[in-house]
């Protein structure tokens, strides 16, 4: 009788073992789980590997002034998660079969313990709980294994979750970034383009709601502010000869001015390399040389150096945010 029970224990063993979680090769093959997980997590690591490519290329991208559409990216990381918590769900249902199952048997072996067999029958009972036990023990394994893999699956999926949500933040200054560049070129406001960053620097909210000032329109007035400075800081020497003081009244009535580089360091040497620097866009260089400049020459051109100022402030402070990005 025991031996009859013993071999229909063992078939339906096997079974269960087809049924559930052991692969084809049992109990050699211990450390797989089921061919459904196996598959399940196969293609859960190709999604990841896919949205960590993804993510890399869209750090790599150059700025745009569009941003960028991740709608794409995230539904694909919400199926990963969605798939990861089913292979948790079958992964328990499945172990917790077994082990009411196995439960089970331990009963029917208790029963079975108790009745008088002969040496033979007791051998056979003695047999089938240990290749309980050695089966038991193997599940866990299996268990375990899977658990641990779909783990490590769900914790890398939220990294790529938390890195998706960096880039998306990243990708979208960098084409804030690429609209402030446009609007200080253009001298239109930028407010709205300016709230993307946190805390952002005082020398671009200042003027976020007006525009900067445009090179073209300080290249413009240039001349006109040189003049002005010009002819605050014309005098003739009392001792000048009659040549000087002819050659100082015509550029006092014509407010004639070096209209290439020189050296030196009268204003009107000064006035000459600074408007070079000027037209090559060197606004920085422009400004120190006007600092050289007498008081009141200083003072008739203000209006133009606060201009310049400001403007070079605001694409210091635009490079300053690019660099918080690389």
């Amino acid at each position: 009788m025991s031996l009859i029970f013993g071999g229909l224990l063992a078939g339906l063993i096997g079974f269960l073992v087809a049924t559930f979680a052991v692969p084809d090769g049992w109990p050699n093959a211990v450390s797989s789980s089921d061919d459904g997980i196996e598959e399940q997590l196969s293609t859960q690591e190709a999604q990841i590997a896919e949205l960590t490519e993804e993510l890399r290329n869209l750090r790599d991208a150059p700025a745009s002034t569009a941003t960028p559409d991740l709608t794409p990216l995230q539904d694909q990381l919400s199926g990963v998660e969605a798939a990861l918590s089913d292979s948790t769900a079958s992964v328990d249902e499945r172990f917790e079969s077994l082990s009411s199952f196995l439960g089970g048997l331990e009963e029917r072996l208790v029963l079975l313990e108790e009745r008088p067999v002969d040496g033979s029958g007791a051998a056979g009972s003695a047999a089938m709980e240990a290749q309980l036990e050695q089966f038991r023990q193997q599940l866990d394994d299996v268990t375990a294994d899977a658990e641990a893999r779909i783990t490590e699956a769900q914790n890398r999926a939220s990294e790529i979750e938390a890195e998706a949500a960096e880039a998306a933040v990243e990708a979208e200054r960098r084409a804030a970034l690429s609209t402030l560049r446009a609007a200080l070129e253009n001298g239109t406001s930028f407010s709205d383009t300016l709230q993307v960053f946190d805390n952002p620097p005082k020398q671009l909210s200042a003027i976020a709601a007006d525009g900067a000032p445009t090179l073209s329109r300080l290249q413009s007035e240039f001349p006109a502010a040189a003049r002005r400075a010009l002819s605050e800081v014309r005098s003739v020497p009392v001792d000048a000869s009659t040549t000087e003081k002819f050659t100082a009244f015509l550029k006092r009535q014509t407010n004639a001015r070096s209209l290439a580089p020189k050296d030196g360091d009268d204003p009107d040497a000064i006035l000459s390399r600074a408007e070079a620097a000027v037209s090559e866009g060197d606004l920085e260089t422009a400004t120190a040389e006007l600092s050289a400049l007498p008081d009141d020459a200083r003072a008739a051109m203000s209006e133009w150096i606060s201009a310049a100022e400001t403007r070079a402030a605001a694409l210091n402070a635009v490079g300053t945010l690019e660099n918080t990005l690389n």
